[in-house]
């Protein structure tokens, strides 16, 4: 998973609806244009739209899922390495007898 799929994933602000859809897109264009940032540009994002085989509503929604990722990345860390992986999130652990609940990352842990 690149930093750019997770910030959609743990996204507070979208519906989850739209999280998934929006993540779809993401993922989708993470396949086509592959993990090296180079590879992400204007143009590879044009031809991964015109190569999509979905619906023109859905396909307009994976459009939307990555430009709304993309800057939203790019105003909270300023442009670092969006297509660096990230390690999934881990369990704390807690007592016995309590149940795990999932931890998520903090921003150290995440870069």
């Amino acid at each position: 998973m690149t930093r750019l799929e997770q910030l959609v994933r743990s996204s507070r602000r979208l519906s989850p609806a739209s999280r998934r859809a929006y993540l779809q897109g993401v993922t989708s264009f993470v396949a086509f244009a592959g993990v090296n940032p180079k590879g992400w540009t204007p143009a590879a994002a044009e031809r991964w739209f015109s190569s999509l085989t979905v619906a023109p509503q859905t396909a307009n929604l994976y459009l939307r899922g990555l430009k709304w990722a993309s800057r939203r990345y790019a105003e909270m860390d300023g442009g670092k390495d969006f297509a660096a992986p990230v390690e999934p999130a881990r369990v704390a652990a807690v007592g016995e007898g309590e149940k795990r609940q999932p931890r998520a990352l903090t921003v150290a842990e995440a870069k």
